[in-house]
Parts: structure tokens; sequence; C-alpha cells
């Protein structure tokens, strides 16, 4: 199965990502860049999710890999989100 890496410093951010994507994905949630660079070097990751303002600094260490980053938006809307994960599939 493929993971999604969800790291937010909101709470609801993440609870929010995990209900809707919990069924599709194995999750993987943090709130730290710090913990999510560890967890990027010892897990195969497909899609990170982070906020919007952490963007630039997570790309910095996902260069020269395959992940694909998507800045969470609030307000968070399902649709538009499992609509891209089924486009992954």
């Amino acid at each position: 199965m493929n993971k999604i890496l969800i790291c937010s410093e909101n709470e609801d951010s993440r609870e929010a990502l995990k209900l809707i994507l919990g069924d599709y994905r194995e999750l993987i949630l943090t709130d730290s860049i710090e913990q999510a660079k560890e967890i990027v070097k010892r897990t195969e990751i497909e899609i990170f999710f982070t906020d919007k303002d952490k963007i630039s600094e997570v790309n910095q260490f996902l260069t020269n890999t395959s992940i694909k980053t998507i800045a969470i938006l609030r307000p968070i809307k399902k649709e538009e989100i499992l609509k891209y994960i089924m486009q992954e599939s």
C-alpha cells in the first residue's frame, strides 16, 4: 500500500486528512518537519502533505526524490483531495 505522510502543526488538519484518506492509503502523521525528515529517510512515501507555509522547506529536503508534495489548504475539501489521490493510483 502506498504511504502518505501528513506533516502539519495543525492537529485539526491532520485529523481531517486522516478521516478523508485513511480508507485509501496507509498514513503517517506528524507535527514536526524534523520528524518528517527522519520518516522520509527510512520509509517509502508516495505523497507528502504539509502546511502551505512549510512547502518550500519541505521541497528542499525532498529534492532528488519522487515524492509528490501537496500544500494543505484550508478549508480542506474532501472531494478535491480524493480526486487527486485517485489520479495518483
